[in-house]
C-alpha cells in the first residue's frame, strides 16, 4: 500500500455548493482485501465530492502505519485543502488509530456533526455505533482544513458525506466571519 494519485479533477462545469473548494482523500487500509476495493471506495468519495463542486488535489491508499498518515495529513495541510477525508481506520481494532492521529492536529471538534453521522449510520446498521470517526477543524479562520474520518464501508462513506457535504459551505462561511 502507499499508492497515491494527484487528481486535480474538477466537476463537470456545474456549480455546486462547494464550487472552488479543494479536497484530499486518504484511504487507510489494513483490512481491505484488495487494492481494487480501496480504489472503488476512494472513487465513490471522489465522485460525491466533485458532484458538489470540490476538486480533488490528492488521493492515496496507505497502510495503517501512523507515520504514513501523518505524512499525508501534512501534505494536505501544505496544499491548503478545505477538506481532508480519511476513509478507514476508525474501528476498534488495535491498528485503527485514525481518530487518535486526527485529534493531534484538529483544534476544534464538531461533535454535533459526529453525532449526526452516527445517527444516520444507525438507521442502516448497528455497526455504525462502533465507528470512532472525528470531525474537526485545524483552525478557526478561512485557512482551516476540515478533517472528516469515515469508516471504510461504502454505506459508511455515503452516510458521512450525506451529512457533511451539505454543511461544508456553512462551516466555511462561519470561519470567514
Amino acid at each position: 500500500m502507499g499508492k497515491s494519485r494527484n487528481l486535480d479533477s474538477a466537476s463537470d462545469g456545474a456549480v455546486g455548493p462547494c464550487d472552488g473548494m479543494v479536497a484530499a482523500i486518504v484511504v487507510v487500509s489494513g483490512r481491505m482485501k484488495t487494492q481494487q476495493r480501496a480504489t472503488e471506495i476512494m472513487d465513490l468519495a471522489a465522485d460525491a465530492l466533485t458532484a458538489t463542486g470540490f476538486s480533488i488535489s490528492h488521493s492515496a491508499v496507505i497502510g495503517e502505519e501512523p507515520e504514513l498518515l501523518r505524512t499525508h495529513f501534512q501534505q494536505a495541510l501544505e496544499k491548503q485543502v478545505q477538506l481532508l477525508l480519511t476513509i478507514g481506520g476508525t474501528g476498534v481494532g488495535r491498528n485503527n488509530q485514525v481518530p487518535e492521529l486526527t485529534a493531534e492536529i484538529i483544534t476544534t471538534r464538531l461533535p454535533g456533526v459526529e453525532y449526526a453521522i452516527v445517527a444516520k449510520g444507525l438507521l442502516s446498521t448497528k455497526a455504525a455505533g462502533i465507528s470512532r470517526g472525528l470531525v474537526g477543524l485545524t483552525g478557526r479562520d478561512e485557512t482551516a482544513t476540515l478533517i472528516v474520518n469515515s469508516p471504510s464501508s461504502r454505506g459508511g462513506v455515503a452516510d458521512v458525506l450525506s451529512v457533511v457535504l451539505p454543511i461544508v459551505p456553512n462551516i466555511f462561511d462561519g470561519l470567514r466571519h
